[in-house]
């Protein structure tokens, strides 16, 4: 995943097919093993990276919004968890909020073209409910994303073509939160007939 890199899209593959590609579909209810797969090639859509603090930890997240030529405008929602050397504690899991009516498949690929090492891998993902994905991070099966250590890309296929800012939870013990992207729903035409003629009126009687 070179965030530089915006390659071509061509033709699509549905959402349903993305199974056949290694990765694993996420129904409300589900908590799988996530997936390993070769590192994509992706266009980068959006992308922004926060600090988040925590009583016991603190770190970065990195967030990409992004497509791959196989899915066409199909957005891809994918994710770096940073531990700094400096805390106290691992960090233990994230949860990204505003997923409601959308479809969910899940992945991760090795990080080093990013960060310069592979990664901790993401143990499983669940979605406990319809809005929100969440992630366990452990070091084969047993260490939790220690102070130093960052995770592998992790991400999520969506259904959606566009998208908005969100917010992600993390916590080992203490938890805080941090902003990050989500998929979202393209307006009706007549809702933006509706917010393009109340911005008429609203300037006529400025006038």
């Amino acid at each position: 995943m070179n965030l530089s890199s915006r390659p071509a899209l061509v033709a699509a593959l549905t959402v349903a097919s993305a199974s056949s590609y290694g990765q694993v579909v996420l129904n409300v209810g589900d908590i799988v093993s996530l997936p390993e797969i070769p590192e994509p090639t992706l266009t980068i859509v959006d992308v922004k990276s926060v600090n988040f603090t925590a009583a016991t930890f603190s770190g970065t997240l990195t967030s990409a919004v992004a497509k791959t030529a196989a899915f066409g405008d199909n957005l891809i929602f994918a994710w770096i968890v940073s531990n700094n050397q400096g805390s106290a504690h691992s960090i233990g899991r994230a949860t990204f909020n505003g997923w409601t009516g959308f479809t969910s498949v899940v992945a991760q690929h090795d990080a080093s073209s990013l960060v310069g090492n592979p990664g901790v891998l993401v143990d499983r993902a669940d979605r406990g409910n319809a809005d929100v994905l969440g992630y366990d991070f452990f070091r084969v099966g047993v260490n939790r994303l220690t102070p130093g250590s960052n995770t592998k890309v992790f991400w999520a296929l969506s259904n959606a073509t566009v998208y908005k800012d969100s917010f992600t939870s993390l916590q080992n013990g203490s938890v805080t939160e941090a902003s990050t992207f989500a998929p979202d729903v393209v307006p009706e035409p007549g809702t933006i007939l509706a917010l393009a003629g109340g911005l008429a009126l609203l300037r006529r009687r400025k006038r």
